[in-house]
């Protein structure tokens, strides 16, 4: 009698491996886990069953074995299995190869006007612009397998249309990008949904030539500032795992290359930025802007996108001696990078992000003598 022979796929080999690597980190995470569960238990002042179940959970994250690795052998998993889509909906590939945190299958029907009239009332005659960056998704480039629907495109379109219908100058970036024909796989990471630092220096570029055209500001040292020659590329390879990327890990989609751009040139600012210094630190760009420890952090897992200016803080101000005219930026974490090049620029910067500030907005404009008030995305109260 002829015996069958058993057959075996990728599948079937790939599906053991993950098993076998499940049982693996569940006995290694038993064993570091309980160490720091069991020190938390100990050190905890009142033992309850409220403290108890925090000691756990709190306990288990913090002691979790190897806790990256365990993401890259799944992530390699979903690779080896040619899913495009990871979890529910939580990541997904488009067909280019970049990565998305979820997609955007509903329209927007309606807009929150009041940050724009609040701000429209208390700042008189001072220009309003608002930069919409877009997202990832680029129109009539960026395509999902069959079944996959995105509205970012025509959420976009909406949101241009309704705050200039408010009388708001906008400045629509992925129009930007169709006109200078830019090469569309260099503009945002693979791994992280923002856009990468050298677009935003030459979104920070094409801006300056704006204001000066648009707003009559004028810049006496543009010339040295938008220079390509008077700056300092600096490249880390397979450097910066994004906010997708770090969901699916590093066998998925790789790791981005990172560019640290500098100024060449002698610069001199003073940074009042308490979040971050208690007195007012008088220094370089790169004193003032950069966070070191971003760069130098050995952690796969750290936010190289926040070595400029250091993340997300309610407000700061950054005065340059050498610059000239004053500019408040409401932005989100897009403003970053930009905000630091336009400092370049600027005599006075000052920083505001609404998922964070809390103040009054007529107080915020009468105190800061501004010559443009600029929306980064940020543009209906969160």
């Amino acid at each position: 009698m002829k015996k069958k022979k058993l057959s075996i796929n990728r599948y079937t080999t790939t599906a053991g491996l993950f098993i076998a690597c499940i049982v693996f980190f569940f006995f290694a995470n038993f064993t570091t886990s309980s160490i720091v569960i069991g020190k938390k238990i100990v050190a905890s002042k009142e033992l309850t069953v409220n403290s108890l179940i925090d000691s756990i959970e709190s306990g288990y994250t913090e002691g979790f074995f190897a806790k990256l690795n365990f993401v890259d052998i799944y992530g390699g998993v979903q690779k080896l299995m040619n899913k495009n889509v990871v979890g529910d909906f939580d990541v997904i590939r488009d067909d280019q190869g970049r990565l998305h945190l979820g997609i955007d299958n509903y329209k927007i029907t309606s807009f929150n006007s009041d940050l724009i009239l609040e701000f429209q009332k208390a700042a008189g005659n001072i220009p309003i612009l608002y930069l919409h960056t877009g997202n990832k998704i680029l129109e009539n480039y960026t395509t999902f397998e069959t079944g996959l629907i995105s509205n970012k495109v025509e959420n976009s379109k909406f949101i241009i249309n309704y705050v200039r219908d408010l009388g708001v100058d906008v400045i629509d970036l992925q129009a930007t990008f169709q006109q200078e024909h830019a090469d569309y796989s260099k503009l945002f990471y693979i791994t992280d949904h923002h856009w990468r630092i050298e677009t935003a220096f030459n979104t920070y570029k094409n801006l300056l030539q704006i204001f000066e055209d648009d707003y009559s500001l004028t810049f006496p040292n543009k010339n040295q500032i938008i220079d390509d020659n008077n700056f300092e590329f600096i490249q880390y390879e397979d450097f910066f795992l994004g906010s997708s990327g770090k969901r699916v890990g590093r066998w998925y989609a790789g790791m981005d290359d990172f560019t640290l751009i500098l100024p060449r040139f002698d610069t001199n600012y003073t940074a009042y930025d308490y979040n971050r210094f208690q007195e007012p630190l008088d220094g370089s760009f790169r004193d003032v802007i950069i966070s070191e420890e971003r760069l130098s952090d050995p952690a796969i897992d750290t936010n190289r996108y926040t070595s400029y200016l250091y993340g997300d803080y309610a407000k700061r101000k950054f005065v340059n001696h050498d610059g000239k005219n004053n500019i408040l930026i409401i932005e989100d974490s897009y403003g970053l990078p930009l905000s630091s090049f336009l400092s370049l620029a600027f005599n006075e910067l000052t920083i505001i992000d609404f998922r964070l500030f809390k103040d009054s907005i007529s107080t915020l404009i009468e105190e800061g003598d501004f010559d443009v008030i600029l929306f980064v995305n940020q543009i209906q109260y969160p």
